[in-house]
């Protein structure tokens, strides 16, 4: 199966006491034709959040007991916990869901989970995606996580109990309607997502469906 990947999507990987942390492809939403040629579905992958021994390689613990949700970049860790963005789709017709997760390091274990957003991508002529949603990288400074869905919004979060603390909306490329089902319609490359800075008292952020 040949993947759409979204080349503005950037995979990195945390290393922290002696444990790699990185998110590979285990599934994927199988794609549909029609007449043959017809994309009505596309094949998007599905990944899962893999803790590997930095000595010999073996897994220590996989995120796959969390069904549904794509954890698609590499996570911020601090102490036993660690904190990473996620994505939700449960039908390829319904506007994904942007999470928030804090699992317990050693073991994987969910401490906590907020919905942040949900928001429209790029569809073709059966209403379905043909982008694969993707947030950017949380950032964790002193005891508040920052994360850019990609969707519009930026969230930040209390490290210990996930409240949110704040929501700020940003403008966003305009979607055009569906023209035809030849060429799935993609957003300017604008930005990659890289993960967001503070600095002082300023947050910035690149997100990938924005013209700034």
């Amino acid at each position: 199966v040949q993947f759409l990947f979204d080349d503005r999507v950037i995979y990195t990987t945390t290393f922290y006491d002696n444990r790699l942390y990185t998110s590979l492809v285990t599934s994927y939403n199988p794609p549909e034709k029609q007449l043959g040629w017809l994309d009505v579905k596309y094949p998007f992958p599905n990944r899962t959040l893999f803790c590997f021994d930095a000595h010999n390689g073996k897994i220590v613990w996989s995120s796959q007991h969390l069904t549904k949700i794509s954890l698609n970049l590499a996570p911020a860790i601090e102490g036993d916990a660690l904190y990473i963005g996620g994505t939700r789709i449960d039908k390829q017709t319904d506007l994904p869901e942007y999470y928030v997760y804090c699992l317990d390091a050693a073991t994987g274990a969910v401490r906590w989970s907020t919905f942040v957003a949900s928001g429209l991508l790029e569809t073709n002529l059966f209403n379905n995606p043909s982008r694969q949603p993707v947030n950017s990288a949380v950032t964790l400074v002193g005891d508040t996580v920052y994360f850019c869905a990609n969707i519009g919004v930026v969230a930040a979060l209390n490290r210990y109990d996930g409240s949110i603390r704040w929501l700020s909306r940003y403008r966003q490329f305009e979607i055009p309607p569906v023209r035809n089902g030849y060429e799935p319609y993609s957003l300017p490359l604008q930005w990659t997502n890289s993960p967001v800075i503070v600095s002082g008292n300023q947050v910035l952020v690149t997100p990938v469906d924005s013209p700034y």
